[in-house]
C-alpha cells in the first residue's frame, strides 16, 4: 500500500515565470548533471504546465461570455424584445388595433389576439397581433389604441405603460443564464490536460 502512494504523481509545485527564466537559462548554458537537468526541466514543464492551464480558462472564460451572449441576442430577436422597449417609451406610429380572434397557438405568451392595424394615414395592416392584455370590456370587433414600433413585424403593443419587454427580458436574461451555466458545467475551450489534471 506504501508502495503504491510513494508512486502515485502529487502535485505539481508552484513555479513563478522568473523561476522558469532562470530554469532554461541553466539549461542552455550546460555542464550540468543529469539530476540538475533533471531538477531544472521539472521546473519548466510545471511552468509550462500552468501556462497552458491559464491559457484553457482564459478560452474557456471567453466561450462562456460569446455563448451567453449570443444565446441572449437569438432570443431578444425572437421574441422582439427591443420593438417591446420603444412601445413602453411610445416610439413608433400610433393608431387604432381592431381586435380580432384570438388564437392560443400563436404568441409566446400562449394565446394572443390578431387583427388589423389602421394607422392615421390610412394604412391598413392585416393580420397584427397585439402583445399584451385588451383593456377591461374589449373583444373581437372592438377598436383600441395602439402603437407599432418601428421594426416591428406585425406586432403592435398599448400605446401606454406597456411592460410586455418585462417578460421578454426576463426570458432573454434566463436562457442566456441557461446557456452560460451549461458552458461552465461542460470544459469547452479546456484542453484535455486541464480536465483531467495532468499534462499531456
Amino acid at each position: 500500500m506504501d508502495k503504491q502512494h510513494s508512486n502515485a504523481p502529487g502535485p505539481r509545485p508552484k513555479v513563478s515565470r522568473r523561476q522558469a527564466d532562470e530554469a532554461r537559462e541553466q539549461l542552455a548554458e550546460g555542464g550540468l548533471s543529469h539530476q540538475e537537468r533533471r531538477r531544472l526541466r521539472s521546473v519548466t514543464g510545471a511552468w509550462d504546465a500552468t501556462a497552458r492551464r491559464r491559457r484553457g480558462e482564459f478560452r474557456h472564460l471567453i466561450i462562456i461570455a460569446a455563448g451567453t451572449i449570443a444565446a441572449m441576442a437569438v432570443v431578444a430577436a425572437t421574441v422582439g424584445l427591443l420593438p417591446a422597449i420603444e412601445a413602453s417609451s411610445g416610439q413608433g406610429t400610433a393608431g387604432t388595433f381592431v381586435v380580432g380572434r384570438q388564437s392560443c397557438f400563436m404568441g409566446r405568451r400562449g394565446c394572443g389576439w390578431s387583427g388589423t392595424f389602421q394607422s392615421p394615414g390610412g394604412v391598413t395592416v392585416q393580420h397584427v397581433t397585439y402583445d399584451g392584455t385588451l383593456p377591461a370590456g374589449a373583444g373581437s370587433g372592438t377598436s383600441i389604441p395602439a402603437i407599432e414600433p418601428p421594426g416591428a413585424s406585425h406586432i403592435v403593443y398599448a400605446p401606454h405603460g406597456s411592460h410586455a419587454w418585462v417578460d421578454d427580458l426576463v426570458l432573454t436574461l434566463l436562457i442566456g443564464a441557461i446557456v452560460g451555466l451549461l458552458l461552465w458545467l461542460f470544459p469547452v475551450g479546456l484542453g484535455r490536460s486541464e480536465t483531467n489534471g495532468a499534462v499531456v
